[in-house]
């Protein structure tokens, strides 16, 4: 998945509306459109994707690739 598709997941697991994640970030809905914009040619930064899903109660983990990612857990293609 890429950092966009795990955001879009979690937002449908929490029920949250792009604007209301908005708000919960203090940044404009465009600006939240465009985190979550599939068109874009690149994904969003690894700083975005953590403050982004943190205010929604998750963290991102590195960890050994041999791992399997944790029931409830996202893994970054």
């Amino acid at each position: 998945m890429t950092g966009r598709e795990i955001i879009k997941a979690i937002m449908g697991v929490r029920g949250i509306a792009n604007a209301q994640l908005a708000h919960m970030l203090g940044i404009a809905p465009t600006a939240m459109w465009e985190r979550t914009n599939d068109k874009k040619l690149k994904d969003i930064p690894v700083s975005q994707l953590a403050a982004t899903i943190r205010v929604m109660g998750y963290k991102v983990v590195v960890m050994p690739s041999n791992m399997r990612t944790p029931t409830g857990g996202y893994e970054v293609d």
